[in-house]
């Protein structure tokens, strides 16, 4: 709205002079269109090392598309030139000021803005495009966002899912799960990979393979978390099996590939042999296991340190 000061003889910018401790960077224009006053955050925005720089010159110079005369109140984006014939976008301000016939026009730079508004593109574009189902919700759960391979994979719209509930998509024997996958991404914790079940559009189960990481703000605090989920292949499903039959065993089995190289151990080989899976890889075949146990690593009493691995 319209600023109304009261005038002070001989000096018509006087009554602005406030404008100087104001954070914004804030010109005045007078009612030809010339730069009467600037603030020193509007020096430094437009580049000019003080504000005599910058009075006097007509306003077209830094705002090329403002719309004259400056009689109404207005908000609008414009490309603002710094001294130099810089450009940058900016949202520009206008506040008539009464009986003064001036106006002040608060410049406020949209870079970071439009940064950010490009970046957030860019994210949308990759979200969009993924082959995997992407899925955003807040930490209560609620849908906010929903990619065309979700659509894919569930058989929802966006339209049918968004500000649903992420549990309304989970079994009832799978509920729990849920409600533990929200309390982790609450704490920041990140899941990956982790199988389970979903309910399609049409209430079949499909087995998927998930993995989830909590959402921040600008500030850090956590607000939702974000998922990305694929089906689950039947390959994956018979190796999933596998391996949970060769850990279930109370035989300690090792397999081993073409050349000899221990590609898994089970839970009993660990026990039996007495040192962690993280020496594994230092093992180069299967008759090391063996070796180390006797030579390097002794009884699990006086094994050595963890994490080094001896030379052959």
């Amino acid at each position: 709205m319209p600023v109304t000061v009261n005038p002070v003889e001989g000096d018509p910018v006087q009554p602005l002079a406030f404008l100087g401790a104001s954070p914004e960077p804030a010109v005045v224009v007078d009612a030809d269109g010339h730069v009467v006053y600037a603030n020193p955050n509007a020096c430094r925005l437009l580049a000019y090392d003080a504000e005599d720089a910058l009075v006097g010159q007509p306003v077209k110079a830094i705002l090329p598309d403002l719309a004259m005369p400056l009689t109404e109140p207005a908000i609008a984006e414009q490309t603002a030139v710094r001294r130099g014939g810089w450009p940058l976008p900016a949202e520009v301000a206008i506040i008539p000021v009464v009986d003064q016939a001036a106006a002040i026009l608060v410049v406020r730079d949209l870079t970071d803005r439009k940064r950010a508004a490009t970046a957030e593109s860019r994210l949308a574009l990759v979200v969009r495009s993924s082959h995997e189902a992407i899925i955003a919700w807040t930490l209560d759960g609620v849908i906010t966002d929903w990619n065309p391979a979700a659509t894919e994979l569930y058989g929802h719209r966006a339209e049918e899912v968004i500000g649903r509930r992420t549990r309304e998509l989970v079994p009832a024997h799978r509920q729990a799960e849920e409600q533990e996958i929200l309390a982790k991404i609450g704490r920041g914790e990140v899941i990956a990979r982790h199988h389970t079940v979903r309910h399609r559009a049409d209430g079949s189960p499909i087995k998927v393979s998930i993995s989830v990481l909590p959402i921040t703000d600008d500030s850090g605090e956590i607000v939702g978390g974000a998922s990305i989920s694929r089906a689950v292949t039947s390959n994956e499903l018979a190796e999933a099996k596998i391996v949970g039959l060769l850990e279930a065993a109370p035989d300690a089995i090792v397999a081993i590939d073409a050349s000899g190289r221990i590609v898994l151990a089970n839970a009993e080989t660990t026990r039996m042999l007495g040192y962690p899976r993280e020496d594994w890889r230092c093992a180069r075949d299967a008759a090391m296991l063996v070796l180390w146990r006797q030579q390097v690593h002794g009884t699990p009493r006086d094994r050595p340190g963890r994490g080094s691995c001896p030379s052959r």
